[in-house]
């Protein structure tokens, strides 16, 4: 959660990486980027460089038509995505630009509502480790190990409108806003269920 918020904070920031290194008490990662600044990695660099140029000329296979919408989306970016996925991080993010036009994100200033979004986030991570491979056509899905995922990530869903319900009355989001991301929250837990009656079908 801590490292999600300083992501968010210094995402723009020209130093970002040696700044959450030193906030996170990283001192491998600065003493690695020192490193990196001495020279003292050309050989890494080369070989990164090379991993590079590879997947440069690396064609993504074409996603089946067939399945988009239900297996993949593409993001703006041609990025493709689960579209599971997808509508849990748009939700993120739209809760996310709302509290950080009023002052109360990245820094949280309420535990409740730190933990609201810091399981938010933790719930889109996990979608995209659980789908995102699916997406992108990287393996094919067994279903019992993605229902089983899907199930953990459901009991946090749930953990994160408990949360909610603590935020009403609070001065962070209106009892209509907490309402709009609550619902976006039942929203992504339809589409789970949804995908997990699809999954036990096959």
């Amino acid at each position: 959660e801590r490292y999600g918020k300083l992501l968010e904070k210094y995402a723009d920031h020209p130093d970002s990486e040696r700044i959450i290194a030193r906030e996170m008490g990283w001192s491998w990662l600065e003493e690695a980027l020192d490193a990196e600044a001495a020279g003292e990695h050309d050989d890494a660099r080369a070989e990164d460089a090379a991993a590079c140029d590879e997947a440069e000329d690396f064609e993504e296979p074409a996603p089946d038509p067939a399945r988009e919408g239900i297996d993949w989306v593409r993001e703006e970016d041609g990025d493709l995505v689960h579209p599971i996925q997808k509508q849990a991080h748009d939700a993120l993010h739209e809760l996310t630009d709302e509290l950080k036009a009023a002052g109360h994100f990245p820094d949280c200033p309420d535990d409740d509502l730190g933990t609201f979004v810091g399981l938010r986030m933790t719930i889109c991570a996990k979608l995209a480790g659980a789908l995102n491979g699916i997406a992108r056509g990287e393996w094919e899905p067994d279903p019992g190990m993605t229902i089983a995922r899907l199930k953990r990530i459901l009991a946090l869903l749930h953990e994160a409108l408990a949360a909610g319900d603590l935020l009403a009355g609070k001065p962070f989001l209106t009892t209509g806003r907490l309402s709009y991301h609550r619902a976006a929250l039942f929203a992504t837990r339809e589409q789970i269920l949804a995908h997990i009656a699809r999954l036990r079908e096959t």
